[in-house]
């Protein structure tokens, strides 16, 4: 009696063969008009990737849509290791005067997309893109909590209809 025969519930097909047997194996079938699977080194055509954000400028170019926005939007750009953009998301909208940001808001759709880093960004709807005190602070905090978590916080960018001000730039991020 072999040891596979004393394990009860359990029948010969159920357990890995014994050391030393003879395993034959038959190719895999696939269903005829399938065809044969090749790896690629390519991302497929018409990936669903965004534009690279490589500066500043790029972003503040893909944030038309809120530079002259009446409350303050805080968007993320969730980005590839590549800086390609994975997900554009609307994190929070907030007031004329401010938006409240918590880093969990922030770095969960991050974590969800897989992304390797972010590039944020706040509309200053009173036309003047220079930093508060507040704009700072969170800035340093959700770098604090990128580095906890892996995903670089690449840039901090405020934008308003007469321009933008890029955080990183200043060497704030």
């Amino acid at each position: 009696m072999s040891a596979r025969d004393q394990v009860p519930g359990t029948s010969a097909g159920d357990l890995a063969p014994e050391p030393g047997s003879l395993v034959v194996e038959r190719p895999i079938r696939r269903a005829r008009g399938t065809p044969a699977y090749r790896p690629e080194s390519r991302p497929p055509v018409g990936s669903r990737l965004g534009p690279r954000l490589g500066c500043a400028s790029d972003a503040y170019a893909a944030l038309r849509d809120i530079h002259a926005a009446d409350r303050e939007h805080f968007v993320c750009f969730d980005l590839n290791v590549r800086h390609r953009v994975i997900a554009r998301r609307v994190v929070a909208i907030g007031c004329l005067t401010g938006v409240d940001v918590h880093p969990r808001e922030v770095y969960a759709g991050a974590i969800v997309n897989r992304a390797a880093a972010i590039l944020i960004a706040h509309n200053h709807p009173s036309t003047d893109p220079t930093p508060s005190r507040q704009d700072i602070e969170i800035t340093a905090r959700l770098r604090d909590v990128g580095e906890l978590v892996g995903i670089t916080l690449l840039d901090h960018i405020i934008v308003a209809v007469d321009g933008f001000v890029s955080l990183a730039d200043r060497g704030w991020v």
